[in-house]
This record gives structure tokens, C-alpha cells and sequence, in this order.
């Protein structure tokens, strides 16, 4: 199986057969084979070759309007994580954190998806 992967890296195509090479080139695209199925949303080119992109994952309690979060990656060499909070782009490093929210609030938390994969988190405080 060849992923066809974008100007920007993004996996835009999976096909069964080699892609005419002259043809991709024309609109900035490659093709990387592999042998695995990838999902496109999943699909991440690693020095020519295609891997699936990390899953970061989120859990969150909440206690009189403090929310612990926690976030967790299967790359252990991925030590932090640029996630967005109610809109608002921070970095935070991979365990636990704490948000204070006021009652009935709910916030959104999300990473950039380019290289990781995995759900955002809606905490209701």
C-alpha cells in the first residue's frame, strides 16, 4: 500500500498501487509504500517510511471547581504537549495539571493533531 502525503505532510490518499511518481510531483505530493494499513487521519511519514502517529490520551476529575487533568502519550519520548485550553495555546508537560473553573463552565481541551493522534476533552467543572 502507497500513502500519498501533501506539501505539508499531511496524508491526503491510500492506494493498492504504485502511483505515477511525475504525476505527484507536479502538485508538490510524494508516495511513501508500506506494508501495514494506516488510516489517513493516522498517517504520519518517519524518514521515508509511514508510522501511525503517537495516541495521546485525556482524563480529567473534578472537585469543587478544580479540574486534574491528565494526559498521557504511548511515545514515552514525548515528554510535553502543545495543547489548546478554552482557545488558548499553552505547552504542558506529559502527567497531570490543575484548572480552576467556576460551576456549570465547560472547557474544551485539544492538542494539534498534525503529528499525534487521539480525542480533545470537554471538562464540565
Amino acid at each position: 500500500m502507497w500513502t500519498i502525503f501533501n506539501h505539508e505532510n499531511k496524508a491526503v490518499a491510500n492506494c493498492d498501487f504504485e502511483p505515477n511518481y511525475a504525476d505527484l510531483a507536479t502538485r508538490g505530493e510524494r508516495a511513501c509504500f508500506h506494508t501495514e494499513s494506516v488510516a489517513l487521519p493516522e498517517a504520519l511519514p518517519v524518514e521515508g517510511a509511514v508510522r501511525r502517529k503517537p495516541l495521546v490520551s485525556f482524563s480529567a476529575k473534578v472537585i469543587n471547581g478544580a479540574a486534574e487533568i491528565t494526559v498521557n502519550c504511548e511515545d514515552d519520548s514525548i515528554k510535553e504537549i502543545p495543547l489548546i485550553i478554552g482557545g488558548i495555546a499553552v505547552t504542558k508537560p506529559m502527567g497531570r495539571f490543575v484548572i480552576n473553573g467556576e460551576p456549570g463552565i465547560t472547557l474544551a481541551i485539544d492538542f494539534d493533531h498534525t503529528g499525534l493522534r487521539g480525542d480533545g476533552l470537554e471538562v464540565l467543572f
